[in-house]
């Protein structure tokens, strides 16, 4: 089981299930399978980062009484996996039990992180009464630096007074630090760095695509 599990990582083609959002024809795949009808689409390239089997029990994970008797003795399988962008978790286990040789059913699914924002910066809504001023839930704020991890540019006082007001700037002035389409615009203020905003690049140009501060 292991070993299945440690195969799965890597680049793996992936079936789309038929109750999908990924579209034939212009119409989601789940439309089809609403109206009986299953189409089988080309698979596609997903990134399995880690699979890791954790448990196996022989009970149902939650209020027992719910389940069906016959669910209470399946066997159950706890496991933690890391995917890149467009994997389906439930067609991954799918596929991970076929590999077993059996079949498998998701019975729950628990989202911990997605990028850099994980369960530890989560706030529930029992905490979130209990803050009475914003300074509350600094502690659970996310770093737009972290979260968007773009190229940042310092420009002068006044390319930003110009780009505050709209103008388009030279991309050559920034050519080198600005590697994409987008960038942050930085600047030193009394209080340390700030954002001044987000920079887009049409190839010639810049321009302040959205505001973020004033600082």
């Amino acid at each position: 089981m292991n070993l299945q599990a440690k195969a799965l990582v890597g680049q793996y083609m992936q079936s789309r299930p038929y109750f999908s959002a990924a579209k034939v024809d212009g119409i989601p795949l789940y439309e089809y399978a609403r109206r009986g009808e299953f189409i089988e689409v080309e698979k596609v390239e997903r990134s399995i980062y880690q699979f890791e089997i954790c448990d196996k029990k022989n009970i149902y994970p939650g209020e027992v009484a719910l389940a069906p008797e016959t669910l209470k003795l399946t066997p159950l399988l706890l496991f933690h996996t890391e995917v890149g962008t467009g994997t389906y978790v439930r067609t991954l286990f799918e596929d991970f039990c076929s590999k077993l040789g059996g079949v498998g059913h998701l019975v729950a699914l628990y989202r911990d992180k997605i990028g850099p924002i994980g369960l530890a910066r989560a706030l529930r809504m029992q905490e979130l009464e209990h803050c009475q001023e914003l300074s509350d839930l600094e502690k659970y704020g996310i770093n737009p630096l972290e979260l968007l991890p773009l190229p940042q540019i310092w420009p002068d006082q006044e390319s930003i007074k110009k780009l505050k007001c709209g103008q388009r700037l030279s991309l050559d002035l920034w050519k080198t630090e600005m590697t994409g389409p987008y960038a942050w615009a930085m600047v030193n203020t009394e209080y340390g760095p700030s954002i001044v905003g987000m920079l887009e690049s049409d190839g010639a140009k810049i321009r302040l695509a959205l505001h973020w501060t004033a600082p």
